[in-house]
């Protein structure tokens, strides 16, 4: 195995498992956000927007990692930041 593959990374360094978490959950809420513009913006319909990204939580291991309560509560509120942005913007 490569010396800075993430499983490596993770042994030789506890916290860095820590790091990958939060960017992940950084990330997720970005693109949350970006999401939930095109719903505001009638581009996509809500329910499949939570779909695309309760599947992508759930692929990519974060919903094990945290949780479906803590998924749930990003999702809200990243929707409720698209919608207060939406509201600065018109």
């Amino acid at each position: 195995m490569h010396p800075n593959t993430p499983d490596q990374a993770n042994v030789s360094n506890p916290r860095s498992g820590d790091a990958m978490l939060a960017a992940q959950l950084s990330l997720f809420c970005l693109r949350a956000s970006q999401i939930f513009d095109h719903v505001l913006a009638g581009r996509q319909r809500m329910i499949d927007a939570v779909d695309l990204l309760a599947d992508a939580a759930c692929a990519s291991g974060l919903t094990a990692a945290v949780g479906d309560d803590a998924v749930q509560k990003m999702l809200a509120a990243a929707f409720a930041a698209a919608v207060s942005e939406g509201d600065r913007t018109q």
